[in-house]
């Protein structure tokens, strides 16, 4: 992830920001963390700003803002001055599973970022990923688009087009004699929840593993690299649960700075996409 930016001078910034999280402050102020397109992730306190008509609404959770702050030296803390609505996601306040998704994201971003670190593809992808969300894109395709472009922006993506122990590509492993059987003995591409990787059939023995179609490799390549907006009604169930299984995995045992116990939105995330799973079905797939 990028140095965190240092400030030297008193700073007027105007940048465009979307709110993870608010919380009051003594009677009438208001402390927002936000998203910035420009500065990363900022957390500002806004005088007057619990039922003010000057913030509105602009300061509510998933509200997209441009927000007028100043940033003192070696301040933790800003202080909003001024916010206009930019774009406002209406519907996720009216459906509880878009809003549980939208809330994952949320804490994704408050728990992985760091403060006033530089995080422009971060911001594009929460953006994106709101925006799809409140337009009705399928849950579990929005989810799984989000988190393949997350762990990219993070510098920590799985590892699913090489294999983790010989380094071959996927489309350089030749399928092993008994292919013809979909069963675990007949895959070519396993999920080696250990390194955070795929691992081929030639390197598989004796770990615990889980067979993968080749199928969600690519699925996992198009969701990665295909803007939000060309994504429309992709995949299907064979192919969205396996693929959000690996990758709650992953973020469960590889992404560094989570609590032990994941995202407190993760179980009702899970519920939503997945049925009444417990979290330990979904982050730890069948091995």
């Amino acid at each position: 992830m990028p140095d965190c930016v240092r400030f030297t001078r008193v700073q007027h910034i105007t940048d465009l920001a979307i709110v993870l999280k608010t919380y009051p402050y003594q009677d009438r102020d208001r402390i927002a963390v936000c998203l910035t397109e420009q500065n990363g992730k900022i957390t500002g306190l806004a005088k007057g700003g619990v039922n003010s008509r000057r913030f509105g609404g602009t300061l509510d959770v998933f509200s997209c803002s441009r927000v007028h702050f100043v940033q003192k030296p070696n301040a933790e803390m800003a202080r909003i001055d001024e916010a206009t609505s930019h774009y406002e996601f209406r519907n996720l306040h009216r459906d509880f599973e878009r809003f549980t998704a939208a809330s994952f994201a949320a804490e994704f971003c408050l728990r992985l970022l760091e403060s006033h670190a530089p995080s422009r593809e971060m911001f594009i992808n929460l953006s994106n990923f709101l925006f799809q969300l409140d337009s009705g894109m399928p849950l579990l395709l929005a989810v799984n688009a989000f988190l393949c472009k997350a762990f990219k922006a993070l510098g920590y993506p799985p590892s699913l087009l090489r294999c983790v122990q010989c380094s071959r590509g996927a489309h350089e492993i030749a399928p092993p004699v008994a292919f013809q059987s979909r069963t675990q003995e007949g895959a070519s591409f396993f999920w080696f929840s250990e390194a955070g990787g795929m691992v081929c059939h030639e390197c598989s023995a004796g770990r615990f593993k889980v067979a993968l179609e080749g199928e969600i490799l690519l699925f996992f390549h198009k969701l990665t690299m295909t803007p939000f907006k060309e994504l429309a009604q992709e995949g299907s169930s064979s192919q969205h649960l396996p693929l959000y299984r690996l990758l709650s995995d992953f973020l469960h045992h590889h992404i560094p700075g989570l609590p032990p116990s994941g995202l407190k939105s993760w179980k009702l995330l899970n519920e939503a996409l997945m049925g009444p799973l417990s979290q330990e079905s979904v982050s730890q797939p069948n091995r």
